[in-house]
């Protein structure tokens, strides 16, 4: 097991297919330990959430599954159903 950290970046906002969205931007650092050299070779991994209530997942970008994966975006691409 590894340690990670997510810190908090600053508030953007995000253009994603269903629309713009103020959003607080976070990045996720992995600390490996005994293999800290490889740290310099992974890529950041952001997450963008909305300031709004209800908080939603906007948009990540980062590595898809682990090291040696390639890196993705992944945001909202339809708006989400209203409850009842």
């Amino acid at each position: 097991m590894y340690r990670f950290t997510l810190s908090y970046i600053s508030r953007e906002a995000v253009v994603v297919p269903t629309g713009t969205f103020n959003c607080h931007k976070l990045v996720l650092t992995v600390h490996l330990g005994a293999f800290k050299i490889a740290e310099l070779f992974l890529p950041y991994i952001y997450y963008w959430y909305s300031d709004t209530k209800p908080i939603r997942f906007v948009k990540y970008e980062g590595l898809e599954a682990g090291y040696g994966t390639p890196n993705v975006i992944i945001q909202f691409s339809e708006k989400p159903k209203e409850r009842d």
